[in-house]
């Protein structure tokens, strides 16, 4: 249930808006509430055209899912700065993205039931969103059953960055439609990548549809992730990526005090510090489902540790990461620093140790070689 949180008046008018600085950015923030809203598969299009008007160059886009929906109360609330229905969050995201763009318009029918086989409601609700210099318009109607069958939403933007955006709209004239249309795909696909890598049941698609003046629609499926993360790495950088067959699976807890549910968690895929890359795109690291995209103070603390431990370089060490904690120590850099160098060692003590076994059932006892020897 949508609910209006407490913000203060600056966040309101400013926070939101500048979470958004790219097309991939509306497309990771659209991508995250369907995954949140439970969705199973999540379907995004991309759309850009190019004509003598500037206003058809902006990009469009539209994601459908089949989570949980929203009522016809939601959608009076939905948009707003302060109105999300989860807890600790600011609902900024849909608000600045309305602020940026010509219109967003949703479409959906709430999941009646909490069950995974909860029928659909039997109504279907859109509201189309409108920003302008005198504030937000909204239009909430209903909408005949057969206009949208199932539980989920359809959420279409129109002309992102339309409002509020002159140097965004400055860069996107000065490279050009090709050069900006590919430069969008490629980040919207890296982004799409690294959700599916921490959500890898759930089924993510990335179309890519370009128009060039008069001509026909141009689609292509850039990325649709194949339900592990190994498979959906290898979709991105190919089957026979040395760096994705070399990486390993690793599972770690700290220990609670007195008996008490670990602390910390590190699950995900690392290679070991032989198996050198010599690039950093393999790297990527989740506090609390969350992707720390920029590179930060772990980054580094994980390539300094197997440093210390193999005493060479090991900065093109690759990594899918995932760290569970506390709510209260998801930003105490100083205990997930020691958390991460504490993984690191165990992980290559385990690398150590089965080294020495696999040498172990390689390499036959003396014993065994000389009794070949007579009875040959």
């Amino acid at each position: 249930m949508m609910r209006r949180q407490h913000v203060t008046t600056q966040r309101q008018t400013t926070g939101g808006v500048n979470i958004i600085q790219s097309v991939a950015d509306v497309l990771e923030r659209l991508v995250t509430n369907s995954v949140e809203a439970s969705a199973r598969e999540v379907s995004c299009e991309l759309f850009f055209s190019s004509s003598s008007s500037f206003s058809s160059f902006l990009p469009s886009m539209r994601v459908r899912d089949d989570g949980e929906g929203m009522t016809e109360r939601d959608l009076h609330l939905v948009g707003e700065f302060g109105c999300t229905s989860k807890r600790g969050k600011s609902g900024a995201s849909l608000a600045a993205i309305a602020q940026l763009s010509e219109r967003v318009q949703i479409v959906t029918r709430k999941k009646m039931g909490g069950s995974e086989t909860a029928s659909p409601s039997t109504r279907t609700f859109s509201a189309t969103l409108v920003s302008s210099a005198e504030g937000s318009k909204r239009k909430v109607k209903g909408m005949l059953p057969s206009a949208y069958r199932n539980s989920g939403a359809i959420i279409t933007v129109d002309r992102v960055f339309s409002r509020g955006s002159a140097l965004i709209q400055k860069k996107m004239k000065a490279d050009g439609f090709e050069t900006y249309a590919q430069a969008c795909e490629k980040e919207a696909r890296e982004r799409v990548l690294a959700l599916s890598l921490i959500n890898p049941k759930v089924t993510l698609i990335l179309t890519v549809k370009k128009k060039r003046n008069d001509e026909e629609w141009e689609e292509k499926e850039a990325f649709r992730s194949r339900g592990n993360v190994l498979a959906n790495l290898a979709d991105l950088y190919g089957e026979e990526d040395v760096t994705v067959r070399a990486l390993r699976p690793v599972c770690y807890e700290k220990k609670g005090s007195h008996g008490a549910p670990p602390s910390m968690r590190a699950s995900g895929y690392i290679t070991w510090a032989e198996n050198y890359i010599h690039r950093r795109k393999i790297q990527y690291l989740y506090i609390n489902r969350a992707h720390v995209r920029e590179r930060t103070k772990y980054h580094t603390v994980i390539e300094r540790s197997f440093e210390e431990i193999h005493k060479k370089k090991s900065s093109s060490v690759a990594y899918v990461l995932h760290i569970s904690t506390t709510t209260a120590d998801e930003k105490n850099e100083e205990l997930i620093s020691a958390f991460l160098r504490e993984t690191v060692k165990k992980i290559s003590s385990e690398s150590t140790e089965e080294k020495i076994n696999a040498a172990a059932v390689k390499r036959p006892s003396r014993a065994r070689t000389e009794d070949r020897r007579v009875y040959l």
